[in-house]
This record gives C-alpha cells, sequence and structure tokens, in this order.
C-alpha cells in the first residue's frame, strides 16, 4: 500500500519523491523498489515522523497500534496523521 500511495502522488505531481520518506521494511527488497523512483529510505521510523509534515501509517491493522505507541513522543499538533489501516480509527 505504501508503495502504491508514494507512487501516485510521484506520478500525479502532487510532491517529487525526493520529497517523500519511508522507514526500511523488514523485506529489504522492499528499500530497493523505494530508492528505485527516489523516495529517500530512513533507517528508522522515528526518523521518518522528524522530517515529516504528514505521517501516513501504511501498517498492518494489527501493527497501528505498536506502531502508534512507539512513535507517539515523536507526534505533534503540527503533523497531520493519516491511517490506511483497515478499520482502526487512530482514536482508537
Amino acid at each position: 500500500m505504501a508503495e502504491s500511495i508514494a507512487r501516485g502522488v510521484v506520478a500525479s505531481g502532487v510532491l517529487p519523491p525526493n520529497r517523500i520518506c519511508t522507514a526500511v521494511h523488514s523485506n529489504l527488497n522492499r528499500r530497493d523498489v523505494f530508492e528505485s523512483f527516489g523516495v529517500n529510505v530512513f533507517s528508522t521510523s522515528e526518523e521518518v515522523v522528524k522530517e515529516s509534515d504528514v505521517v501516513i501509517f501504511s501498517v498492518k491493522p494489527q501493527v497501528v497500534k505498536k506502531a502508534v505507541t512507539e512513535l507517539k513522543s515523536k507526534l505533534s499538533k503540527n503533523k497531520i496523521l493519516v491511517s490506511v489501516a483497515a478499520g482502526i480509527k487512530l482514536n482508537d
């Protein structure tokens, strides 16, 4: 899902790929995929949140709560949060 969103944003001209960042996925081949079209790939999700104004949680529904909990201290009212995890509300 994250790749599709990033590719769509780039293809539509909304943002250039160098303005998009993601964290290393557990599958290292995903790093190569993102880098192949110019997206910045960071080592940690914390780095992504720090560098971003808009944070898209594109993780499996069972991982959302853990991801938000781990990143909570990095999130602020200045960041826009978007979740694409099916059936999960950010206030859950």
